[in-house]
This record gives structure tokens, C-alpha cells and sequence, in this order.
């Protein structure tokens, strides 16, 4: 993976020189950045693509494009969107997303009363959480629909069944489910 990552690095570097050159010397920048850097870029996607799930690259280049891919950043440049004046190519190494701490219900479960589940912990923070309570009762499972929040209000059909969520912690490249604990409703 190092030497996938200081390849990667390197036809970035490329890139990078490439796309100051062009800017300097301001001659149709947008078509004369695609045909020099054609070349490092694939390069550079065959390296993102060998290490799948590892590597994240944000391309910014500040007040025209945004863009989370070099693919997008070349499809952008290529027809005519951008006009360059500044561009930086970052890595961000994100992996793959892996709990640490079971998420946990907490409150008081009793008929009327509202129960609430943890995030848990991640290896790596998540961009967004969701969230899916569900009933056993009688040996039965229920999904309890409508229920897409840390909280639920509990109710009299929950009198005597276990609760428990399934949280999902999602980022950029990966999403992860977990079970909480089980309360019982008394």
C-alpha cells in the first residue's frame, strides 16, 4: 500500500507542476491542463483504483470547481467549466469504517417514555448516522416503521417486548451497521 500511495503521490506531483505551468502561462489553460496532465491522470486513477477503499482525493480549486474525484475534476476541466487560476490536489487516506463501542440504549423504558440510542465510536468519524428501531416480542421481530431517529417513544403495544436499534455510521467510502443492546420495556 506505501508504494501504491508514494506512486499515487508522485503523479499527483506531476499533475500539480503541470497545472501551474499551464496557469502561468495562461494559453488556453483549460484544453492545453487537459492534454499535458491526460497522461499523469490515468496514471494516477489506475493507482486510486489499485488501492480501492483506502484513498479519498478532493480536488478544490478555489471559487470554480469542487469535486470529490480526479474524474471529475478532468470531466469539468474537459468541457470548458472551469477557468483555472489556482489548483490543489490533496490525499486524505479514509479508512474503511470499523466499530470500537457498541452504541447504547439509554432512558427509561416504560410505556410513554422515550428511549434513546448512542452513536457508538468509530475508528474513523462518520459523515452522518441513521438509525432503525425494532420490536421482539413473543419471539417475534418487528421493524418499527417511522422510526429513522436516535429516539423512540415507547408504547403500549411495546409493553413486555425487548427494543433494540440498528444504527448505521456512514462516510465517504463506507457504511457500517450495528446492534445495540436490548431493553426490555417493563
Amino acid at each position: 500500500m506505501a508504494d501504491a500511495l508514494d506512486e499515487l503521490i508522485q503523479a499527483i506531483g506531476e499533475i500539480d507542476d503541470k497545472i501551474k505551468r499551464c496557469v502561468l502561462s495562461m494559453e488556453n489553460p483549460v484544453i492545453r491542463l487537459k492534454a499535458q496532465v491526460d497522461q499523469s491522470i490515468n496514471s494516477a486513477l489506475a493507482t486510486i483504483d489499485n488501492v480501492q477503499g483506502q484513498i479519498t482525493t478532493i480536488i478544490n480549486v478555489p471559487g470554480t470547481i469542487k469535486t470529490n474525484s480526479v474524474r471529475d475534476f478532468v470531466n469539468s476541466v474537459d468541457s470548458g467549466f472551469a477557468t483555472i487560476e489556482q489548483a490543489s490536489i490533496t490525499l486524505v487516506n479514509t479508512p474503511n469504517l470499523s466499530n470500537i463501542q457498541i452504541p447504547l440504549v439509554s432512558g427509561t423504558p416504560t410505556v410513554g417514555q422515550s428511549v434513546t440510542a448512542s452513536e457508538g465510536e468509530w475508528n474513523t468519524p462518520p459523515s452522518e448516522y441513521q438509525y432503525q428501531w425494532f420490536r421482539v416480542k413473543g419471539g417475534v421481530k418487528s421493524e418499527l416503521y417511522n422510526t429513522s431517529t436516535p429516539s423512540y417513544t415507547i408504547t403500549a403495544e411495546d409493553s413486555g417486548a425487548q427494543l433494540y436499534a440498528v444504527v448505521t455510521a456512514i462516510n465517504t467510502i463506507d457504511s457500517e451497521s450495528i446492534q445495540t443492546g436490548m431493553v426490555t420495556v417493563t
